[in-house]
């Protein structure tokens, strides 16, 4: 596994020695923790910038999805992991949509583990190196601006999830991003909480971000006229 740092967040200390133990013969793996109340975990996200955040199964799952709908729009480079005593369908699918990358239930199997965050770790890299290759310095206007293609011929593979991260972490870098869904299964609407149309349209609470959705078929027969 690559260089990780991991913040694990719980209100009681024995699950973070769980998983310090857990982890404590991986060198490559640093680790941060806190039993303070989630809200005050900004400050440290923004100087550190851990590659995983995992909160415990000491905070009630309603609060650690509402945290993790807004961290994911202002951190969305940290991948996060949720830790809940019981897990179900409704739950699986919130969490999907705040943004978490996994969620494990108790108790926890070291391997199934390990193996989360590994991808999780790999996911946030990733989204990094990308972030990392875009020029800082403002394009001129008589420039065009760079494309990312995110393009695969499977589905549910997280083309969706990957751009609107790639997306969110560029235009809070102070890039004017222009997200566009050419899929007509695209939820792009639900994942960004914006309607969108066939124009660009500014996306809620995120600065220099706009999206639309373009049917590829329509888009093409316009283009032939």
């Amino acid at each position: 596994m690559a260089e990780t740092l991991v913040f694990i967040s719980n209100p009681s200390g024995e699950f973070i020695k769980e998983i310090e133990k857990v982890l404590s013969s991986h060198e490559s793996i640093s680790i941060k923790s806190s039993t303070e109340k989630m809200s005050s975990l900004s400050e440290f996200f923004a100087e550190k910038k851990p590659t995983v955040l995992i909160l415990g199964p000491g905070w009630n799952p309603e609060d650690s999805l509402n945290f993790a709908s807004d961290f994911s729009i202002k951190f969305p480079f940290i991948s996060i992991i949720m830790v809940v005593k019981s897990l179900n369908t409704d739950l699986l699918k919130q969490s999907i949509k705040s943004g978490i990358k996994d969620i494990l239930e108790l108790p926890l199997k070291v391997d199934s583990f390990l193996a989360s965050l590994e991808t999780a770790s790999r996911y946030s890299s990733g989204i990094l190196k990308v972030i990392d290759k875009t020029p800082a310095t403002d394009l001129k206007p008589d420039q065009r601006g760079q494309i990312i293609t995110v393009f695969s011929t499977k589905g549910g593979v997280g083309k969706t999830s990957m751009s609107c991260t790639i997306s969110v972490s560029l235009s809070l870098k102070g890039k004017k991003v222009l997200l566009i869904s050419t899929d007509p299964a695209s939820n792009l609407d639900e994942v960004l909480n914006t309607k969108l149309s066939s124009s660009p349209k500014a996306v809620n609470k995120v600065n220099n971000l706009f999206a639309m959705n373009i049917n590829p078929v329509v888009a093409a027969e316009e283009y032939k006229e």
